[in-house]
């Protein structure tokens, strides 16, 4: 008697075993489907202007190429965003370099605005690196008693490094800027070429005042004698 009620006990555990086997089993398969169909998702703040600034910076700031934008790695991350933001957008090479040139554009008109009327000190610097030769075209002015420093140009130089060589590509430099020549009152750099192209700029700066100073004269002159002429 007592082995018969022990082995209706034992088998009782088995069926509870096998149960709970059968729940885990079902559990398993299903957590399985839910990370199938339900896999995790993550909600971004960002809109396309945020996303096409955020795929501009890595050219414009931090030295990398536009070929990141074509890069199968890059594209694992930027494609479900733009899916995200219902796909009215392309990030690719190509679109960044008018977006690049429309920011260019619009932060020369910022420095523009900032300079405008203001006395300006000019800053070169050149370097040579794997046979191509880059003049750096910066200038520092005070705005609210502060310096501020503005980079116009990186200008790749092409032809021998003679100061009137070297004053063509800062004054077309400056010229896009709106800065006129008269609102220069120092240059800085060690260069021989350097200083004397800044002294080539500061006489012809010279020049033209003298001229526009004798313009004005004669044409005053003319006035005067027009008017004795008159009264006479």
């Amino acid at each position: 008697m007592f082995n018969f009620h022990f082995q209706k006990g034992r088998e009782k555990e088995s069926g509870s075993e096998l149960e709970l086997q059968k729940k885990k089993s079902t559990l398993s398969v299903q957590s399985a489907l839910y990370a199938v169909f339900y896999r995790k998702r993550v909600q971004v703040n960002i809109d396309e202007s945020k996303l096409v600034d955020a795929c501009v910076e890595p050219v414009t700031c931090n030295g990398r190429s536009f070929t990141l934008m074509e890069d199968s790695g890059f594209k694992k991350i930027i494609d479900p965003i733009i899916e995200g933001l219902g796909g009215k957008i392309a990030i690719n090479a190509q679109n960044l370099r008018h977006k690049v040139a429309e920011a260019a554009a619009n932060m020369c008109n910022v420095i523009k605005d900032e300079i405008k009327n203001r006395l300006i000190c000019l800053k070169l610097d050149c370097a040579t690196r794997i046979d191509r030769s880059i003049l750096g075209i910066n200038i520092q002015f005070i705005a609210g008693g502060q310096i501020v420093l503005r980079t116009l140009a990186m200008r790749e130089i092409k032809g021998r490094h003679t100061s009137e060589f070297l004053k063509t590509l800062v004054m077309d430099s400056i010229t896009n800027y709106g800065i006129k020549p008269m609102q220069l009152y120092s240059g800085t750099d060690n260069g021989s070429n350097m200083v004397k192209m800044v002294q080539i700029m500061i006489e012809d700066q010279e020049e033209d005042c003298s001229s526009e100073s004798s313009s004005s004269t004669e044409e005053e002159q003319v006035g005067m004698k027009d008017k004795e002429n008159g009264c006479t």
